[in-house]
């Protein structure tokens, strides 16, 4: 294995060409390619020169730009893209061989090994990069992980996220939850709670009773319209499952979505084995359906199993009966027919095993579900499941099959196994008040009635597996628009209407893998789409202090760029800086980081510390001086900030370098002359040791690019030149020339 830094060793496209053409004999097992947005365009062209010298072997990519735009990547020729973290889930994609676009699972930070920099070319103690140095030789390292700022990313209250035993508003859910995402299942790592301003977006979901509402920015996962029309014209519907495979989901923003798209509806695909046997499963399927249990008030600790059938269905009693005396391991258990309400009542008493019926299953209609190994069983055994139940509560009529419940958590459970077997169900809900509540004269109480649906091939499947009748009364048969994309783990649920409405108040969002299952289909948590939104996940100082030790005493490193996001400017966990600082201090290392300017906490104390364990300078993100511009882009600093930062750095010691921008949203010429006379004033008063500025660039993915595009002003970066150090496009406030005169200005004053 090697890890190699092409910009650094000097291998372009062309020569990564030339190498894989003539070595074809070393060429290695995987290539894997990892990129920010800046080096999206040499990603690109790398991929697609070793697939022009013949490489056949499987490519994979990860990083920032792999999770912005993974359709693009899978375009050029790329086997597998990764997006967000993959440390917990990378050895399994790789021994697995999995293809297309994967949600990364993110590992316990504590877990995440140092790195092998032998691995490396150029050698750590080599490389040349992160200039300018402050220190020599000069190591990368992070302290942290995560980005606290908080985009607005969110959806509504009553939103229900889907987990295995049913589904919960996600007001309900809580951290260390598991939830559905869209490549199984994931703890909560964080909740959030916002305030959205801005309206919402309402999505009618074929097949789906709820309707999504979330912020426009909020990205789905998605089959679009068009691309589904680039394979197919809209109607050769009966040819799209076979061709339908062929198109990758990807995240668009729940704003830019269009009746007609196709949103992603995933299920578990993991199969569980277990020790029930398939009858087993019968027999749970008609105690879903039929059963209750109740207690025998003159015996202690007895309980008694009732399944209620009709009087017609003498043979399903006999087998039902036969299916509990089995399971229960007893002969006893009898028949009884109610003249009263003409029933056929098959009862059985016990203990314990009676009693597990109610703990695994619950008792009383309303409350009903399915334990979670149901749900992940072999398809025979839910085969088995599904014929107990409808046999039950099922209907067979011309245009399908049917099953109908008062248990909401029974009804998702239910469509999530009619969709690991092949079905496209459909769920739908008949409210109380629009049942009627007197029967015979006499008022009875009424719930909401949950109705699964399925149509097509599979419920034929359904109907021989069930020995019901097929009927082929064509004229009637019914075919739905979605469809399950087989061995993929989702099916495609077209979007009915959309719409925009006023909304301003309290959203949330949820912190995952990347992905959960909000009302059925799967959306991103900002984690997925911008590596933001995290929550900051620290290092423990014992890992830092080793990793350090180890490159000093193996590499003779003298200095670090510590490349956090923000190790400066956020909140630390108690003590952990403290700790962070005072076990790196004997090391005698220098070393330079980079930070957010904030009055609150970067304090006088936490400079002062960082200088006294080897800190000798700090990479700013200023952006900018004036107060509209920092409002705009979201930048959550004040000027106050900035100015207080600058100071308490410079008096504990540390060198102040400044990054600014130009070009930025709403950005005019009187807000760059704030920002040039603000630098000015800095550099006079000793604040300022070092400015980097560069061209605003906008990136398919990020808001700026949405914000250009739906204004009408986008103008995508150029494929030759420096990425974010050229003047290529003017913006609604600034002309090129405007842009390349303050350039030039601020590089004359520091």
């Amino acid at each position: 294995m090697k890890v190699i830094d092409l910009e650094a060793v000097g291998i372009t496209p062309n020569k990564l060409h030339a190498y894989f053409k003539n070595n074809k004999d070393n060429w290695p097992d995987i290539v894997g390619f990892t990129a920010l947005s800046v080096a999206a365009r040499g990603c690109k062209e790398s991929i697609s020169a070793i697939r022009a010298a013949g490489y056949n072997k499987k490519v994979m990519v990860g990083g920032i730009y792999a999770t912005l735009s993974p359709q693009e990547l899978i375009n050029e020729g790329a086997d597998l893209v990764v997006t967000g973290e993959c440390e917990g889930n990378i050895v399994e994609v790789v021994d697995n061989d999995i293809v297309g676009v994967v949600s990364g699972t993110a590992a316990p930070i504590a877990d995440i090994p140092i790195p092998l920099w032998n691995k490396h070319v150029p050698t750590i103690n080599t490389y040349q990069g992160n200039q300018p140095h402050i220190g020599w030789p000069e190591t990368v390292t992070m302290f942290t992980r995560g980005c606290p700022h908080r985009c607005i990313f969110c959806v509504t209250g009553d939103t229900r996220i889907e987990t295995l035993a049913g589904s919960k508003t996600i007001i309900e859910i809580s951290k260390g939850d598991e939830v559905l995402t869209a490549n199984g299942v994931a703890a909560i790592q964080d909740k959030q709670i916002l305030k959205a301003t801005n309206g919402l977006i309402e999505i009618n979901v074929q097949g789906m009773f709820n309707n999504l509402r979330l912020t426009p920015d909020h990205k789905v996962l998605a089959i679009r319209y068009k691309a589904l029309n680039r394979m197919a014209s809209a109607a050769n519907v009966k040819h799209r499952p076979a061709w339908i495979q062929e198109e990758t989901p990807h995240f668009v923003q729940a704003g830019k979505l269009q009746k007609g798209d196709f949103l992603i509806a995933p299920y578990p695909t993991k199969t569980v084995p277990t020790h029930y046997s398939e009858s087993d499963f019968e027999l749970f399927g008609l105690y879903i359906a039929e059963g209750h249990i109740s207690k025998q008030l003159h015996r202690k600790n007895y309980y008694m199993l009732v399944l209620t059938l009709s009087a017609r269905e003498g043979a399903l009693a006999n087998h039902a009966l036969k299916l509990l005396r089995k399971f229960l391991a007893t002969d006893k258990g009898s028949i009884y027919h109610n003249q009263c309400n003409n029933t056929l009542q098959v009862t059985i008493g016990g203990r314990n095993k009676i009693l597990w019926f109610r703990e695994t299953f619950r008792t009383g209609a309303k409350h009903k579900t399915l334990p979670p190994w149901a749900l992940l069983a072999p398809r025979a055994h839910q085969i088995a499941l599904l014929r107990g139940m409808f046999w039950g509560d099922g209907h067979n009529s011309h245009s399908g099959i049917r099953y109908t419940t008062v248990s909401r958590v029974l009804a998702e459970q239910l469509r999530l196994i009619l969709l690991r077997t092949g079905g496209v169900p459909n769920l739908f809900q008949t409210p109380a008040n629009k049942r009627p509540n007197q029967i015979q004269g006499r008022t009875v109480n009424v719930s909401d009635t949950y109705v699964v649906t399925l149509f097509g091939p599979v419920a034929d499947e359904m109907r021989h597996e069930f020995n019901w009748v097929i009927r082929n009364d064509s004229a009637n048969r019914r075919f739905n628009r979605a469809y399950n994309v087989a061995g993929k783990g989702y099916a495609l649920y077209p979007i009915q209407a959309i719409n925009k409405t006023p909304y301003e108040g309290v959203v949330y969002d949820l912190t995952t893998n990347g992905t959960f299952v909000a009302n059925g289909v799967a959306i991103s948590n900002c984690a997925n789409t911008i590596f933001g939104h995290q929550p900051i996940r620290f290092r423990p100082p014992e890992n830092i202090e080793q990793e350090l030790r180890f490159d000093k005493d193996q590499f003779g490193i003298q200095s670090l760029f510590v490349y956090d996001d923000e190790l400066f400017g956020c909140k630390y966990s108690s003590g952990w800086f403290a700790e962070v600082m005072e076990r790196i201090t004997p090391l005698e290392l220098t070393w330079k980081a980079q930070g957010r300017c904030s009055e609150r906490y970067v304090t006088s104390d936490v400079l002062e510390k960082a200088y006294a364990a080897g800190c000798r300078a700090i990479m700013w993100g200023i952006e900018s001086f004036s107060p509209k511009v920092l409002d705009a882009i979201k930048k959550d600093t004040k000027v106050s900030d900035i100015w207080a930062t600058l100071k308490r750095a410079k008096a504990a010691g540390i060198k102040n370098w400044a990054f600014t921008m130009i070009g930025n949203y709403k950005e005019t010429e009187r807000d760059l002359a704030i920002t040039a006379a603000a630098l000015e004033k800095a550099k006079g008063m000793g604040l300022i040791d070092w400015r980097q500025t560069t061209i605003v660039t906008s990136w398919p993915g990020t808001e700026l690019w949405d914000i250009q595009e739906r204004e009408g002003w986008l103008t995508p970066p150029p494929d030759t030149g420096p990425q974010t150090q050229q003047v290529y496009a003017d913006t609604p406030w600034l002309t090129k020339k405007q842009m390349l005169y303050w350039l030039g200005k601020f590089s004359t004053i520091c």
